[in-house]
């Protein structure tokens, strides 16, 4: 995994722990997490190179 790959993963992982404490629910923590790694990481691919 690059190093950019694993930061997105772990600011994914930090923001959707919030929703464990709201809803106590680990699928959905899960999903989220999931979710917003994928919406990320497309972010990240669409952004010129001289600014990854």
């Amino acid at each position: 995994m690059s190093d950019a790959s694993s930061k997105v993963r772990r600011s994914a992982r930090l923001i959707c722990s919030i929703t464990i404490w709201f809803e106590v629910d680990a699928v959905a923590a899960s999903r989220c997490e999931e979710e917003a790694y994928t919406v990320a990481m497309l972010a990240v691919a669409r952004l010129p190179l001289t600014l990854r």
